[in-house]
């Protein structure tokens, strides 16, 4: 029994010391050499790419803690340190600039400045103050005139870049601008105008490169204008060359304009039309076969490729091809021009046909008489000539000019100097008149009698 309550005594005893130590010595013990809690990064983001050469670096607060410690590196390993502090503030701010580069930074706590707590994770920081280099463009071609109104823009990429700028400034002095990601751009619906545009770089961090070159654009969506359209002459026969002409207007300037034409509803037939003078363009084409029908259309393209078509709204310009329905030209009529009785007399002229001439004839008459007719000959190229006569002195001759050609409806013309007719008169021979002096005749006589006298005597 003693041996008992002995033992109970004991026990008791070993209790109470037991519970003493684990409810007051053992946790002042453990508050020792427990260390505070790892630092939370705040900033800079971790990734994050900065222009700052001093970056504040910050962390959260830690409760119990009373000194940081603060390590950057440029390894992963954090063998070769670029900062390396301790510090009582959750913040720390570089004195100098530190160089561009990518760093990687973590943080840790201590109570005492023995017992440290685990290192915070670890982020990373890039320093970057170099800004990207100028871009080259590569479309569209500098001074493009264009019709598309979406002209999709794009550029050389560069390795340091994280987004470009691309600017397009319109001539009224209007600005849009894009920022995006990728080296091309379609725009916006742009309406016809010249435009400049020129595209920068900017690297993660914000550093923005210089502009590019400009280059312009033309943007033209409006088809060319086609008027005054005719042709020469307007009612063409078998023997014409016809010109077909018309005026052509852009305001980005005619890159081509053709004549479509086909001859009584055949194959079309292409010509290229030439400029004569400022928008002014004409082409040549026939003659052409009699009761020809031939109709004629525009094609025009400007500098943008804009196309338009004028065929007179469907129906299509035309024209006939007639025979030859007028007579020759009788012009330049001459006649000798001393006129003597007894004398033949000289009458030319010059006379031309479309279709060729057949003949010439002299209709004359004398004192207002019946009509003669005498063919004329070619004496060279279109002058014609004969001779008439002779005539006595008194005479007076009428005349004019008879011409036909050599189309199929032998057209015919006069020249008869607009019904007064051509005419000339001739002047009567004059009797000779001889008056000789006394003076001269008695002399004479005297002489003479003498001779006759000295006759006598012998």
């Amino acid at each position: 029994m003693k041996l008992m309550k002995t033992i109970s005594k004991k026990g008791i005893r070993k209790f109470f010391v037991i519970l003493l130590f684990i409810s007051v010595i053992l946790p002042n013990n453990i508050n020792r050499i427990k260390a505070v809690d790892s630092p939370v990064l705040i900033s800079p983001a971790d990734g994050e790419h900065t222009t700052d050469s001093t970056p504040t670096f910050d962390w959260g607060d830690i409760s119990g803690a009373t000194v940081y410690n603060l390590e950057v590196v440029t390894d992963i390993g954090f063998i070769s340190a670029v900062i390396n502090i301790t510090t009582p503030s959750s913040t720390f701010t570089p004195a100098s600039n530190i160089s561009d580069d990518t760093y990687y930074w973590r943080v840790r706590a201590t109570d005492d400045g023995v017992n440290w707590s685990s290192w915070s994770s670890i982020w990373t920081i890039v320093v970057d103050t170099i800004a990207p280099e100028q871009i080259n463009l590569i479309s569209p071609v500098d001074g493009l005139i264009t019709s598309n109104d979406r002209p999709t823009f794009s550029w050389s990429s560069i390795s340091d870049s994280y987004r470009y700028q691309l600017q397009v400034i319109r001539d009224t002095g209007n600005i849009a601008t894009y920022t995006l990601i990728p080296n091309s751009q379609q725009s916006s619906i742009l309406s016809d105008s010249t435009y400049t545009w020129r595209v920068r770089a900017s690297d993660e961090a914000g550093n923005w490169g210089i502009w590019s070159l400009n280059r312009t654009i033309i943007i033209d969506t409006t088809n060319p204008t086609i008027t005054n359209v005719s042709h020469e002459p307007t009612s063409p026969t078998i023997h014409d060359t016809v010109t077909i002409s018309c005026t052509v207007t852009d305001v980005v300037g005619i890159n081509e304009i053709n004549l479509v034409y086909l001859i009584n509803y055949g194959t079309p037939v292409e010509l290229e039309m030439t400029c004569v003078s400022d928008d002014q363009y004409s082409v040549d084409i026939g003659p052409f076969v009699i009761d020809d029908f031939i109709m004629y259309a525009f094609e025009a393209y400007d500098n943008a490729s804009n196309r338009v078509v004028d065929d007179n709204d469907d129906k299509f310009y035309n024209f006939t091809v007639t025979d030859d329905l007028t007579g020759p030209v009788i012009e330049n009529i001459v006649q000798t021009e001393d006129i003597k009785a007894g004398m033949p007399v000289s009458i030319n002229c010059t006379v031309s046909d479309i279709s060729g001439v057949q003949s010439v004839v002299i209709c004359y008459r004398l004192n207002n008489g019946s009509w003669f007719m005498q063919g004329m000959l070619v004496l060279s190229g279109t002058l014609y000539g004969t001779t008439i006569g002779p005539f006595e002195a008194g005479d007076i001759v009428d005349y004019y000019i008879l011409a036909k050609d050599n189309s199929t409806k032998n057209n015919s013309a006069v020249n008869d100097n607009s019904g007064s007719y051509y005419n000339f008169t001739l002047d009567s021979i004059p009797t000779p008149t001889f008056i000789t002096p006394l003076c001269y005749v008695i002399p004479i006589l005297f002489i003479l009698g003498l001779i006759n006298v000295g006759r006598k005597r012998r």
